[in-house]
């Protein structure tokens, strides 16, 4: 994990002013984009191309089952990727008296390539404090195989991050979530054909939020704190 650069902060803010990607069509809102979870409440949920559809909101979890989400290139010979991007986005507010500690997100997908070829999936989590003091914090999904995959044949991948909230400015209690997400895919060769794709079955993509009560959860960073400096 790591905090954003100016830039990426001066990027955040924009978008939520409503100038980042004015060029692209009206975002796609989730079927119920407002609602909550156990300890939070959630507005304004949606994406930029309805790619990852509307969750299942699940204690505090939101499981989205996409169908659509892949990058299919059937033709080897004309040097052109097949891609597929979509922007996530939501509000998310801790219930009162409690704070959001954490973030994770957990991806599963399939992939299949046939004669030659490589599939990549990419993605950036973007979380930005809008209560309290300003605070914008960001990680990438790290895949599992790494990728470029160039494997022949039919196979399984996940992707991954976790952002602790637990450190910064003070407690973080309304942030926007932002997930940027891509995939790719590159046929090489006659005959060739490269697909990736979210998981159509199962889970497809889990957002799991930690809330925790702010009293208990700052006692124990002062705990922390104070246990720190006496080992110096």
């Amino acid at each position: 994990m790591r905090t954003a650069t100016a830039l990426t902060v001066l990027a955040a803010f924009l978008a939520l002013a409503g100038f980042a990607d004015t060029a692209s069509a009206a975002p796609v809102k989730w079927d119920d984009p407002n609602g909550s979870g156990d300890g939070f409440t959630f507005t304004d949920g949606g994406s930029d191309h309805g790619l990852f559809g509307t969750p299942v909101v699940s204690g505090n979890r939101f499981i989205f089952h996409p169908v659509a989400f892949k990058a299919h290139d059937r033709d080897g010979t004309d040097g052109v990727s097949a891609d597929a991007s979509d922007r996530l986005f939501v509000t998310i507010e801790a219930a009162p008296g409690d704070m959001i500690t954490g973030i994770g997100i957990e991806e599963w997908g399939d992939y299949h390539i046939v004669v030659g070829g490589e599939v990549n999936v990419f993605g950036t989590l973007l979380l930005t404090k809008i209560e309290g003091p300003f605070a914008v914090e960001e990680d990438q999904l790290v895949p599992d195989p790494a990728v470029p995959i160039t494997t022949v044949g039919d196979g399984t991948w996940t992707a991954e991050t976790f952002i602790d909230l637990t450190g910064g400015p003070g407690p973080w209690t309304k942030l926007t979530l932002v997930l940027d997400n891509d995939l790719v895919a590159n046929a090489t060769g006659v005959g060739a054909n490269a697909k990736i794709q979210k998981k159509v079955v199962s889970n497809g993509v889990i957002i799991t939020v930690i809330p925790e009560p702010a009293t208990l959860a700052m006692l124990g960073l002062g705990a922390l704190a104070l246990l720190r400096r006496k080992r110096r």
